[in-house]
């Protein structure tokens, strides 16, 4: 993903050339193969036919970051894709969100920008844990298999990761759906206690007209009493359709839960300018024809690197306009291995501590801690080049610093600080 241009006085920097290309040079590479910055399997709508429209987990904060781009949201509405109104300060590190803007605005090395109209947020799972994998990195939620990778963000409320998960635990799960495995790769995972009603997300197997049930994953969901049964509910399955389910906050001694309202999975999407979609491959006809994440991609006229490696559950990224609900690609990346998804801030700088070799940085979501330690320049590169550690002790409070970081170790680290 390669660093915005800056838009306001606060990201304005007095970077030399040298050092700003050889940033953007490595930004804008890690970009190609990052670009997976992942849509989750929610959907949205677009702004018209000049506008932007961005899906995946929030990979970053200046604003936020979303799927190669960076929104700024100082006047966005955001919602849950229940419709439930929310703030700036409820978009987290990888909650997964739909964003609608405006047009984007092209920066250097192809960095990219845009006013946010709407931010739409929507997680996959929400229940309690019934088993934790740790060896094998999962845990079962709802019926549901979720895998734990080294980019799953953990809320700070679970310091030790998927060791601080325990059995009974009602979690929130922000996810991509595997189509290939039946599994969700988990993007950001957080303590959610008190609920009053659970929640899933995902594709329906098995659908009983006579007992009025279906089945996500393992889950056998009741579907009696619930609200907004859709008319064609028992051709579903064949399809292997999604379905957005509000359940009941319990099980019954069958083992099964009770749904209260159906929703859709995926809203249409409208006409925009351009759409930025990536995640895996949900659907796949031919590919020239397939989704991701739900949202139905037509590559006709597409030059596509990797073609050979679209396969359902692939990892896939496209981009081009909307036209029709369906995404017109002009471009689709399938990367030859799947990239820890990076961070990207730019932010000021609260504080600074020397022992701990960690900085914080602030954001209205709660602070971020970033840790310092890699070797340089070996494996954290500072810039200006040339600049040291002892200019970064030296910042006061508010100070602007661009940060690039990977998750590892239950924790940020930083590979690239830019003064």
């Amino acid at each position: 993903m390669p660093l915005p241009a800056p838009f306001d006085p606060r990201r304005v920097f007095a970077w030399a050339a040298r050092a700003r290309q050889a940033l953007l040079g490595l930004l804008a590479l890690a970009g190609a193969v990052l670009a997976p910055a992942l849509l989750s399997s929610c959907g949205g709508v677009g702004t018209g036919g000049t506008g932007t429209y961005s899906a995946g987990p929030i990979t970053g904060f200046g604003s936020i970051f979303v799927a190669g781009v960076e929104f700024f949201d100082t006047s966005a509405i955001v919602a849950t894709d229940d419709g439930e109104p929310l703030s700036v300060r409820d978009l987290k590190l990888g909650a997964t969100v739909t964003v609608a803007g405006d047009a984007l605005v092209a920066g250097e090395a192809g960095a990219a920008s845009a006013n946010a109209a709407r931010v739409t947020l929507g997680s996959e799972i929400v229940g309690p844990v019934e088993m934790v994998d740790a060896t094998a990195g999962g845990l079962q939620v709802l019926g549901q298999v979720v895998r734990v990778l080294s980019d799953t963000v953990f809320d700070p409320a679970l310091p030790q990761g998927l060791s601080s998960v325990t059995e009974g635990q009602v979690l929130q799960v922000y996810a991509l759906y595997d189509a290939a495995t039946g599994s969700y790769r988990a993007t950001r995972i957080e303590p959610l206690p008190g609920v009053p009603h659970w929640r899933l997300r995902g594709p329906v197997r098995v659908v009983d007209t006579v007992a009025r049930t279906l089945k996500v994953g393992e889950a056998t969901i009741r579907y009696g009493a619930a609200s907004n049964v859709p008319e064609d509910l028992a051709d579903w399955a064949a399809s292997q359709r999604s379905v957005r389910l509000r359940l009941a906050a319990g099980v019954d001694p069958q083992g099964e839960y009770g749904a209260l309202s159906f929703a859709a999975a995926n809203e249409p999407l409208a006409d925009v300018q351009e759409a930025r979609v990536g995640g895996l491959v949900s659907d796949l006809t031919t590919t020239r024809r397939f989704s991701i994440g739900g949202v139905p991609v037509d590559a006709t006229n597409a030059i596509i690197q990797g073609e050979e490696r679209l396969k359902l559950g692939a990892d896939a990224t496209a981009r081009g306009p909307v036209r029709g609900g369906v995404l017109q690609a002009t471009l689709v990346i399938a990367p030859a291995e799947r990239q820890t998804s990076a961070s990207f801030f730019n932010l000021p700088l609260l504080s600074v501590d020397r022992a701990s070799q960690t900085l914080v940085l602030r954001v209205p979501s709660g602070n971020v801690t970033v840790w310092f330690g890699r070797p340089v320049p070996s494996e954290l590169t500072l810039l200006p080049l040339g600049s040291t550690l002892d200019r970064l002790y030296s910042l006061p409070p508010g100070a602007m610093l661009r940060v690039r970081a990977v998750p590892a170790n239950n924790r940020l680290e930083a590979t690239i600080i830019n003064f």
